[in-house]
C-alpha cells in the first residue's frame, strides 16, 4: 500500500473500493448499473 492509501483508511475507515473493469475516469457514466448497485448497498 501505499503512503495516501494508508493515510485515507485511517481517515475513512468504513471505506469501500470497487473495481469497475469496463470504465475509464468516468465510470459513473460508462458503468451506471454498476455504480449505482454500489450505491444501493452500500446504504444497507
Amino acid at each position: 500500500m501505499t503512503t495516501d492509501l494508508h493515510e485515507f483508511v485511517e481517515f475513512a475507515p468504513q471505506a469501500q473500493f470497487h473495481m469497475l473493469e469496463r470504465s475509464g475516469s468516468f465510470g459513473h457514466l460508462e458503468e451506471p448499473d454498476a455504480v449505482f448497485e454500489h450505491l444501493r448497498n452500500s446504504r444497507t
